[in-house]
């Protein structure tokens, strides 16, 4: 028997209303989660910080819909590299439509491919599990592993608008946790923006407060057999949240200290965040 290691990378590239992209990379194939941030050329220096030549990326996956997620700047560049877009039919549509605005052009035939929740595809060397989250729009998170691997397993979801028991599933033995935690309570109270904008953030298909988030991870972690080693809180309002805010109410809801427990961090709003790695062993036959 010899051992092996199976490693997954995550890394986000921006994360919140001004743009959201993250890269995924394992064994040789990499893949985008999202693709919204607003320019070209802010894209190819943020992937370059990274490592990452553009000729590498093998698909990206798109979370949902909204511009912050599919800006024309990234699907522009997916259609120019020729790199697939997968997601709902919803945020298909949205691709097209603003591809036909933008350029009075339909995008390249099967540069859009469908993706539904609930699928569990394999693109390279990384495996692909989809599952529904609770938004405005049609909205999917995402499971990663190495391909025809259990573990590492990295979890991946923004934009949610409540935590039920149906998502813990997709959660729970996480190596590593990516999630929402947009809004700091208070301060979405005292914000400047009108009552009905400040409903619809705090709606079951808006978006996911640092309470919320610090109670469902607080669920998960005790529910885990395999305790995650790392969460990001990512999304973080502009408006109404600081890291240190998200950090702070994370910790008081959630019951749990760090770093004893897990790595706890917040994702850069705008800018490339630290490579996140994680590692399994595992034992293949000679």
């Amino acid at each position: 028997m010899n051992t092996v290691n199976a490693e997954l990378s995550f890394r986000t590239l921006g994360s919140g209303s001004c743009g959201n992209m993250a890269v995924v990379r394992s064994g040789s194939t990499t893949i985008l989660i999202d693709a919204g941030l607003g320019s070209q050329r802010l894209i190819r220096e943020r992937l370059a910080e990274c490592g990452v030549e553009p000729l590498q990326i093998r698909a990206a996956l798109i979370s949902h819909g909204h511009c912050d997620h599919l800006a024309f700047a990234g699907l522009k560049f997916c259609c120019d590299m020729g790199i697939p877009i997968l997601g709902q039919i919803d945020t298909l549509n949205k691709a097209t439509e603003m591809m036909v605005n933008k350029t009075g052009r339909l995008p390249d035939h099967g540069v859009l491919q469908v993706l539904a929740p609930g699928t569990r595809i394999v693109i390279g060397d990384i495996d692909v599990t989809t599952f529904f989250v609770p938004h405005d729009v049609p909205t999917m998170g995402f499971v990663l592993r190495p391909a025809g691997m259990e573990f590492p397993k990295v979890t991946v979801a923004t934009d949610i608008g409540r935590t039920g028991d149906d998502l813990i599933g997709h959660f729970m033995d996480a190596d590593a946790i990516f999630i929402e935690s947009n809004y700091n309570e208070n301060m979405l109270r005292h914000s400047a923006r009108g009552l009905r904008d400040r409903h619809r953030v705090q709606s079951a298909t808006g978006h996911l407060g640092n309470i919320d988030a610090g109670r469902f991870i607080g669920r998960v972690y005790n529910l885990s057999a395999r305790k995650p080693s790392v969460v990001t809180l990512m999304h973080l309002s502009d408006d109404h949240n600081t890291p240190a805010c998200a950090i702070e109410d994370f910790k008081s809801a959630s019951g749990l200290s760090h770093p004893e427990c897990f790595c706890l961090s917040t994702a850069p709003r705008n800018g490339v965040g630290p490579e996140i790695r994680v590692v399994r062993e595992h034992c293949r036959k000679s």
